[in-house]
């Protein structure tokens, strides 16, 4: 067996992903900073958020309710250029509507989600 912790390992029934960071990676350089889809919208306790990161740089990555109020923070700290998934746990948060707001060298891109139990 492969002992390196980066190992992906997938067959046809399954795969597993061993990813050492909050935040997935993936190769290819985007064309433009902003956040790239929220899937699934609506939601009900997870969420995978797809972003684009033009540049390696510090970004954060955080979760306001609808009243404008910091309810998490997912990543704040550097971040490599590339796409980007990260994954929202909102187990512990109230139906509604929610804002995620990715924050990068100046720039900022919001994009709305609702949460529903």
């Amino acid at each position: 067996a492969d002992s390196d912790p980066d190992l992906v390992w997938s067959n046809n029934r399954f795969s597993f992903d061993y990813i050492p960071d909050d935040v997935e990676f993936e190769s290819s350089i985007p064309v433009e900073f902003g956040l790239e889809s929220i899937y699934p919208s609506p939601f009900n306790s997870i969420a995978s958020i797809r972003f684009g990161m033009d540049q390696s740089t510090d970004a954060k990555i955080s979760i306001f309710d609808i009243s404008g109020r910091e309810v998490t923070v997912l990543h704040n700290g550097f971040m490599q250029a590339g796409h980007r998934k990260i994954v929202w746990n909102a187990e512990s948060l109230p139906s509604g509507l929610y804002l995620v707001r990715l924050e990068s060298a100046g720039r900022i891109k919001t994009a709305k989600v609702a949460l529903i139990r």
